[in-house]
């Protein structure tokens, strides 16, 4: 079976797994980049909770993709066809490392720029991008020398 353009439709971005190498570290990293976190200030100063708006793909057809791969998968246009902006990815880097930095790769105005994410700063990230609040470079300039972002900026 192909992977479809019907497949990568979807009006949130994608939380999409390339490494099946273990099931522990996939629910583990999946958990904690879906989960509602509490986010300081706003609301009158008394924060709020908020969770990422991502669809979560956990497919063996993704087994294995590469960045340049992912990028050059049918995707809908996002004006157009309601596809998403941006994407998600647990690749072997993120399984691997003991922060689990989830990649975020960037399909529109800076398509294939990309930065990763630790799980639990992702429903920030994921709020500020869909919001346009943030950009792709904005995350990538806030690094820690290789392109993760932790939480503050």
């Amino acid at each position: 079976m192909a992977i479809t353009k019907e497949m990568l439709t979807a009006s949130s971005p994608l939380f999409i797994r390339t490494d099946f190498s273990s099931e522990a570290a996939w629910a583990q990293i999946r958990d904690e980049g879906t989960a509602t976190v509490q986010i300081d200030g706003g609301e009158l100063a008394g924060g709020y909770d908020a969770a990422p708006n991502v669809l979560v793909i956990d497919n063996r057809e993704f087994d294995g993709l590469t960045t340049e791969q992912l990028l050059d998968l049918p995707w809908p246009d996002c004006e157009t066809e309601g596809g998403p902006d941006y994407f998600f990815v647990v690749d072997g880097e993120t399984v691997r490392r003991p922060e689990h930095p989830i990649l975020a790769l960037s399909l529109y105005m800076e398509k294939g720029e990309s930065f990763r994410v630790i799980p639990k700063a992702m429903a920030m990230v994921e709020m500020n991008l869909s919001i346009a609040n943030l950009s792709f470079s904005d995350y990538g300039q806030q690094g820690d020398g290789i392109e993760r972002y932790s939480g503050i900026l």
